[in-house]
């Protein structure tokens, strides 16, 4: 099935971060900007209308806006899913703001080495990461890993798959696009393809061939971004053709609506995925949506991967933790490797004060 209207919001709703990741610039603006949470919810309201489906609540370091939980909670009375990235730093103190407010909630963790994780982020979050992993377990938020692979870090991709696998979350393996000088070769691309039938394990597979034969060509372009993808800054403004390229700034005041449909509007968006730079473009998060709207080889190698991962999410987990119990922590996982995907405890482990006091055990340690 074909979509006729755009299905992803992507809302840059804070341009603030407190990492320095080696593979992003958006930290380095000068400016730094905070969407005002009336200019979100009016703007949600249209997007809806529009035909949105998913709204990926970014930035920045999304929870460093203090709004974020107001934002998720209309987003979700509209019957948006609502996806939300972090770095985990910040996580622990607001999760309970989140609680079923995120229907995909994304913990980036980059290295299973605490030196290589926070070498790549420029910022000490290895630890508040997996932190992050096992407080939204205990909420029963089940996260996913968000894994951006490039040279530096390949040799972690078999570790990662070993934790997600041992917690029976996902892992999201996420090409770096090259933005950095960190690009990766077919042989590294192969590699990490070698993995997407593993339990656990999500990575695009249309992403992956896309990116073997070139990507993007401006004369033919696959792009769709000004099809499927709203984009939004801070500053309230509709960004074209994308983000990360974009060359056309509209102010929304509170019309995203009619400035959508605008003639002005319909005229940049035909130009998706010609413009030169737009030459051997392979950024995921808008070709992942693209490949929805041609009915080709990359469509299904786009979707298959998608019903693999809610039967492994949704299915294989309930499966495994029916079978096997609750797996141990992330934290207990990366301390004990020899115990890797063998030892589990049933959620939650306590002590109380007095008990620790006396020695007396009043669950399974590890």
């Amino acid at each position: 099935m074909i979509p006729k209207k755009p299905i992803l919001l992507h809302y840059f709703i804070t341009t603030t971060c407190n990492c320095r990741c080696q593979f992003c610039d958006i930290w380095k603006q000068q400016e730094r900007h905070q969407a005002r949470l009336s200019d979100v919810l009016q703007n949600l309201t249209q997007a809806k209308r529009l035909g949105i489906r998913f709204v990926d609540f970014t930035g920045g370091e999304p929870l460093m806006h203090p709004h974020l939980p107001e934002m998720l909670l209309y987003a979700k009375r509209l019957g948006l899913m609502t996806t939300l990235t972090t770095n985990g730093l910040l996580y622990p103190e607001r999760s309970k703001e989140l609680v079923s407010l995120v229907d995909l909630l994304h913990i980036s963790l980059d290295a299973a080495d605490e030196s290589d994780h926070n070498t790549l982020r420029n910022a000490d979050c290895y630890h508040s990461a997996l932190l992050s992993i096992d407080k939204a377990l205990t909420l029963k938020q089940v996260p996913d890993i968000l894994f951006t692979v490039n040279k530096a870090n390949l040799k972690h991709v078999a570790p990662l798959v070993k934790l997600a696998q041992s917690l029976h979350i996902m892992l999201i393996i996420n090409p770096v696009f090259p933005i950095s000088a960190s690009r990766l070769s077919n042989v590294d691309l192969d590699y990490l393809l070698s993995f997407a039938n593993k339990p656990f394990v999500y990575i695009n597979k249309a992403i992956i061939a896309f990116r073997k034969n070139g990507g993007n060509d401006n004369m033919q372009p696959r792009c769709r971004v000004g099809d499927a993808v709203i984009v939004i800054s801070s500053k309230n403004t509709l960004l074209l053709p994308c983000f990360h390229h974009h060359v056309f700034a509209v102010a929304l005041e509170n019309d995203l609506l009619l400035k959508w449909n605008s003639k002005v509007i319909r005229n940049q968006r035909k130009k998706q995925g010609c413009f030169p730079f737009c030459k051997g473009c392979v950024i995921s998060c808008y070709f992942d949506p693209s490949f929805l709207y041609t009915f080709d080889r990359l469509y299904f190698q786009n979707i298959f991967p998608k019903f693999k991962y809610a039967i492994d999410k949704y299915i294989r987990r309930h499966i495994l933790n029916w079978m096997k119990g609750n797996p141990c922590s992330a934290a207990t996982y990366v301390k004990r490797p020899d115990k890797l995907g063998k030892t589990y405890i049933k959620r939650p482990v306590t002590l109380k004060t007095n008990d620790r006091q006396t020695g007396k055990r009043l669950g399974k340690r590890i």
